[in-house]
């Protein structure tokens, strides 16, 4: 039983366990942890009381009937694998990712993925199936189980090559490996596709991506990581053509102008002291280094090169 909201209306009850309503109060805040009760119900529901009943007093009798989360957990694997209602299983996970729990997310995922529908048929490639694996692998990525997470976003990819979002995941752990090739590689196709217009024909629960955003963001991490200040600085600029006002764009677009300023200025410097060193007037050398040059680009190596070769031609005037 799923239960409605709507601004100036008592309430709407629905049965259908096909659709799953992503809950709002009248001040806008969502009902998470009364949608996990409510499908829970349903889930319980979807299996024969007389069958419920004799796992609870089964589990009550054991060993583990002293620790909560121990009859927790196996209260949920037994209504998984005993439930007639797989998708509930699915929209469990959503709204327990929802509130970051992406622990018990995860198992819910997995239960929906490994029920006898799916499980007989390894080759089962429709959207629910690609949505549950994409998620999961999000689950285990913000558990820090970046192997787990690849191999969940990389099947999910082998589902749907055309949709961007497992790309998105795969340049995340890639990201993860301190791998900045990799990020470019997998972003870049993302980005790709989102040029395309090829995105996921499913209806998703929550769109957790901004599609022209986050390709942007990772491809101009990984080109800054890939020493090329020039190509970051235009990936955020065609971030912020799509958001002007996005925060982290902007920091990094006004951090890679800064660089390539002292990058134009250390060049400039160290043209000019190999200008004087060849002058024979390395006194000059060394003053336009100490006296002159901003701080933060006298570790430049043409510079410190320079400066040296004028300290040793100096030291005698000390």
């Amino acid at each position: 039983v799923h239960e409605t909201l709507d601004r100036g209306k008592v309430g709407k009850w629905l049965r259908i366990s096909d659709v799953a309503v992503k809950h709002k109060g009248h001040d806008g805040n969502s009902r998470n942890e009364r949608n996990m009760r409510l499908l829970r119900m349903q889930l319980e529901e979807s299996v024969p009381q007389n069958k419920w009943d004799d796992i609870r007093a089964e589990l009550a009798a054991g060993d583990e009937k002293d620790n909560p989360r121990v009859l927790q957990v196996a209260e949920d694997i037994w209504l998984a694998k005993n439930s007639d209602d797989p998708r509930t299983l699915m929209y469990l996970g959503f709204q327990t990712q929802s509130v970051d729990d992406w622990q018990q997310a995860e198992f819910w995922f997995r239960m929906f993925l490994d029920w006898p529908k799916y499980g007989e048929n390894r080759s089962v490639t429709d959207p629910e199936r690609w949505q549950c694996t994409h998620f999961m692998g999000m689950c285990q990525f913000r558990q820090e189980k970046y192997d787990k997470a690849r191999e969940s976003y990389s099947a999910a990819m082998y589902m749907h090559p055309e949709w961007p979002d497992t790309w998105i995941g795969l340049a995340d752990c890639a990201k993860a490996d301190g791998d900045p090739k990799r990020v470019l590689r997998f972003a870049t196709e993302a980005a790709d596709l989102v040029d395309a217009n090829s995105l996921p024909n499913t209806m998703l629960f929550s769109n957790m991506l901004n599609y022209k955003i986050t390709p942007a963001i990772q491809i101009q991490d990984a080109l800054y990581n890939l020493g090329d200040i020039r190509g970051a600085l235009e990936w955020c600029a065609k971030g912020l053509q799509v958001q002007p006002d996005h925060k982290l764009l902007k920091d990094y677009a006004e951090q890679y102008r800064q660089a390539l300023h002292k990058e134009l200025v250390a060049t400039a410097a160290a043209t000019i002291s190999k200008e004087l060193l060849r002058t024979d007037d390395p006194l000059r050398v060394r003053k336009l280094y100490e006296d002159v040059l901003p701080t933060q680009i006298k570790e430049t190596p043409a510079l410190v090169e320079a400066y040296n070769l004028a300290l040793k031609h100096t030291k005698h005037l000390d």
